[in-house]
């Protein structure tokens, strides 16, 4: 399910970092911040808020993600 969600943002290169980071799913991205993200790697200012934004949103639809995939 994360490999889906984050091929959907384009940004399927961060799989391996978000992983070993301990973002193993979507239910565990609502703990994503810009501070985190800064901590793992992710230094790019658009690839943070998409995976911030994209985040919460997983977060709010975490049901409709689940039963999508």
């Amino acid at each position: 399910m994360m490999q889906c969600w984050l091929e959907e943002l384009g940004l399927s290169e961060y799989k391996k970092i978000l992983t070993k980071a301990g973002f193993i799913n979507l239910k565990a991205c609502k703990q994503l911040s810009a501070s985190s993200l800064d901590d793992i790697g992710v230094v790019l200012p658009g690839h943070k808020l998409r995976l911030l934004s994209a985040g919460i949103m997983s977060c709010l639809n975490y049901q409709s993600w689940n039963k999508s995939y």
